[in-house]
């Protein structure tokens, strides 16, 4: 079954909205060590790992399912810098290896998320750091919201845990990291793309382009029949400048044991 992270056009979603400089700068450049090591898992186009070197030595190596993805950066000559196609679920990558391992909106869509931190602590250096981050309540924030509307983003959603996706993967992250072993776990919590009335013009065409890549799973939750409406009845929504819709971004650090 094709998961939702294959499609090309969801990597360039994630891409156009993130800045990479703010994301290194708030969340990673604590951890970074001068002429240490840094993994990217499922780095898509490669920006954040790119932005990682423009601050610090580090030895920085990305790596996703579609080498096609960082074509764009993968040849800038950036000595530290190197991008290979691997599966986080058997990481082509040494034990031992990095000093800080980080995946970004990755594990929302991992049918296997305990086989995938396990690789990530596995690559990561005794002592090191793993960085994740992710999101609850993904597209089902809302207020206020018909019964019979939510009804079917929940017919929807429950379609789409059958590719591996999971709208609130966020919370579990604790979990995941402490059956792992890892040790001084730390949690931020914080709002994310809240959008208080009428959506901006670029985030709605990133979230038009989000619906159209789970159009598939929308027919098989609602119907052919059903669909342009549901389509368009969140889109509306979305612009309708008396409402709300947000999700929550968790950032969840924990350390290998030495």
């Amino acid at each position: 079954m094709k998961y939702i992270m294959e499609d090309g056009r969801e990597s360039e979603r994630l891409k156009a909205k993130v800045d990479p400089d703010w994301v290194v700068s708030k969340y990673i450049a604590t951890y970074l060590k001068e002429d240490g090591s840094f993994l990217d898992v499922g780095c898509g186009p490669g920006i954040i790992a790119k932005a990682v070197t423009s601050i610090s030595n580090t030895e920085v190596v990305g790596v996703d399912l579609n080498r096609e993805r960082f074509q764009s950066v993968d040849n800038l000559g950036i000595s530290k810098l190197m991008f290979i196609e691997g599966n986080i679920e058997s990481l082509p990558l040494k034990t031992n290896q990095f000093d800080v391992a980080f995946s970004r909106f990755l594990f929302e869509y991992l049918p296997n998320k305990e086989l995938a931190l396990g690789e990530m602590v596995r690559v990561c250096k005794p002592g090191g750091t793993i960085i994740l981050q992710d999101l609850d309540f993904q597209l089902n924030l809302h207020y206020p919201i018909d019964p019979s509307f939510q009804g079917n983003i929940d017919r929807v959603l429950k379609k789409l845990e059958e590719t591996g996706f999971d709208s609130n993967v966020g919370r579990k992250l604790y979990s995941l990291m402490y059956k792992n072993g890892l040790e001084n776990i730390s949690i931020e919590i914080e709002p994310y793309h809240v959008y208080a009335g009428t959506i901006d013009h670029k985030n709605e065409e990133l979230w038009a382009t989000k619906l159209d890549i789970v159009r598939p799973k929308i027919i098989e939750a609602l119907g052919e029949d059903q669909t342009e409406i549901f389509i368009e009845s969140y889109m509306d929504y979305l612009r309708d400048p008396a409402t709300l819709t947000y999700s929550i971004l968790f950032t969840i650090v924990g350390k290998k044991a030495i």
